[in-house]
């Protein structure tokens, strides 16, 4: 994994996005129309998970990066920080979110971070963006946090006023009740187990972190969490000492904490690094991300598996991208699902964005065969072209 990176400036491996800001002091203006964009209904196989098939979508990114994360912030996304072939950027970028869930064109955002990187993990508590951790020519324990203003407008980056317990890239961080959880990763070419976590306070500021006594079952980076009901699941990754293609969960407590995770069974179809895994009507999704020992190559496909009372059933595919990458990121705008930005197979930073309506969404219109790349065997179609399935949506 680490290996894929053409510039990781003084490390193995990275998970982040970075950005160049050039021009910071002036407000965009939202567009009044989005990008021209087809859109797509297609139908699941019969059997099969309802599947995600992104299309391109009209708007990029101002600039291409990997390893950054998104958040969803009144009426703006914003993608935060990541990397390029020239390094880790402190650059923010964000576009409008208009009617129907519809994305303006992206442009840069006054907000900068204090310190570029990638590889961290953003989240969204009470009236602040907070950013943990992640790498800037070596692991970062620093938290930093901007406010959130009317309208979802981003103040300056500030020092949160705490740190990890361990400086961690390619880490996952949640919020479960009052508590901040922060979850795996690597320091240098160590890959970690470990769990921290801090208390939410009632003016949103984070207490101290500290270590948690649960672990993972195995050392785990590049992963994604979901947390859905009493569960937290852990997914895919990398792991020197466990099968990253597993998914492994950990019981919610009444108060907020987690009890010993376990492994589930089935694994994942295939082994994959950084990827990103989401919740969606009763299915686990896995979407996209690397090839595990194939050269890094990045995976257009995605698989499903849904979740049941006793953990995971089976993973079928699920769809496709229309672009192989990792160090994406996919955020959730009304129905829609849209991939941002990433790798790609030769090491180069994307900043193309694709993306698919939420299988539950109302359907549109009918859809031609997809033109992805298909699993094994193809996909089954009924004599008149159109899968055969009595589920629609897409």
């Amino acid at each position: 994994m680490g290996e894929s990176k053409q510039v990781r400036l003084g490390r193995l491996v990275g998970l982040g996005v970075a950005l160049t800001l050039a021009a910071c002091g002036v407000t965009p203006e939202p567009p009044s129309t989005p990008a021209p964009n087809p859109v797509e209904i297609r139908q699941a196989p019969r059997g099969e998970a309802p599947g995600l098939w992104f299309t391109m979508y009209g708007w990029g990114l101002n600039q291409p990066r990997w390893s950054h994360s998104a958040d969803v912030i009144g009426n703006w996304l914003y993608v935060v920080g990541g990397a390029d072939s020239e390094g880790q950027m402190a650059s923010v970028e964000r576009a409008p979110i208009l009617e129907g869930g519809e994305l303006g064109e992206f442009r840069p955002a006054a907000a900068t971070l204090r310190t570029p990187r990638d590889c961290h993990a953003s989240l969204t508590i009470g009236d602040w963006l907070y950013v943990f951790g992640g790498d800037r020519q070596g692991s970062l324990d620093s938290v930093e946090r901007a406010r959130i203003r009317n309208g979802g407008e981003l103040g300056s980056f500030e020092e949160a006023g705490t740190r990890l317990v361990q400086a961690r890239d390619e880490h996952t961080a949640t919020r479960v009740g009052r508590y901040v959880y922060v979850i795996g990763g690597i320091r240098g070419p160590i890959q970690l187990a470990s769990i921290e976590r801090a208390e939410v306070l009632p003016d949103g500021r984070l207490g101290p972190f500290t270590r948690y006594p649960q672990s993972l079952t195995a050392n785990r980076y590049g992963h994604w969490v979901v947390v859905r009901g009493e569960y937290l699941y852990v997914v895919a990754g990398l792991s020197d000492n466990g099968n990253a293609g597993q998914v492994e969960r950990a019981r919610i407590m009444a108060d907020g904490s987690l009890g010993p995770f376990e492994r589930l069974q089935p694994a994942l179809r295939e082994r994959r690094d950084s990827p990103i895994a989401i919740g969606l009507d009763g299915w686990l999704y896995v979407i996209s991300g690397a090839r595990e020992h194939a050269m890094h190559i990045k995976l257009t496909s995605i698989e499903a598996a849904p979740f049941t009372g006793s953990g995971i059933g089976r993973f079928v595919p699920g769809g496709s991208l229309q672009v192989g990458r990792d160090y994406h990121t996919v955020t959730r705008v009304g129905d829609w699902l849209y991939v941002i930005a990433g790798e790609k197979t030769d090491g180069g930073a994307l900043g193309s964005v694709e993306r698919a309506r939420v299988p539950s969404a109302p359907l549109l219109r009918p859809s031609p065969r997809p033109t992805a790349e298909p699993y094994e065997g193809g996909y089954p179609y009924g004599s008149d072209g159109a899968y055969e399935s009595d589920w629609s949506g897409y």
